[in-house]
C-alpha cells in the first residue's frame, strides 16, 4: 500500500465515524453500533477502495471461454480482496478508535448559557 492510498484510506475512515456519529446516535438516538457492524461497514468500504485503485482488470471474452474467464475472475476478484484485507485492517482500526468512548452526553453537550 503506498503512502497516497495510506493517507487516502484514514480520510476516507473520517466520513463513516461522522455518519454513524451523526445518524446512528444523533439522530437514531441507538449507543454505539456493534462491532459486527463496523466489520461489514470496513468491509464494504474496503473492498470498494481496493476495486478502485486495482481496476482496471482485463478478462477474457465469456462466451469465448467460460472456463478461462472464470479462473480469470477468480483471480482477479482473489488479489482485490487481498489488497482490500491490507485496507480493512486500517480502515476497522480508524473506525473503531474513532468511535471509542462514544455517548450521547459527550455528543451533544451543550454549554450553560448565562441568564
Amino acid at each position: 500500500m503506498t503512502v497516497e492510498q495510506m493517507t487516502v484510506t484514514v480520510l476516507v475512515a473520517s466520513l463513516p465515524v461522522q455518519a454513524i456519529k451523526l445518524l446512528w446516535v444523533g439522530i437514531g438516538r441507538q449507543p454505539k453500533p456493534p462491532e459486527g457492524v463496523m466489520r461489514v461497514i470496513a468491509f464494504i468500504v474496503s473492498a470498494a477502495l481496493a476495486f478502485l485503485w486495482r481496476s482496471p482488470v482485463a478478462l477474457p471474452a465469456p462466451t469465448a471461454d467460460p472456463v478461462a474467464f472464470a479462473i480469470a475472475l477468480m483471480t482477479a476478484a482473489g488479489e482485490i480482496f487481498i489488497f482490500a484485507h491490507l485496507v480493512y485492517d486500517v480502515l476497522l482500526d480508524k473506525l473503531l478508535t474513532g468511535l471509542d468512548n462514544l455517548t450521547l452526553a459527550r455528543l451533544f453537550k451543550r454549554p450553560m448559557l448565562a441568564p
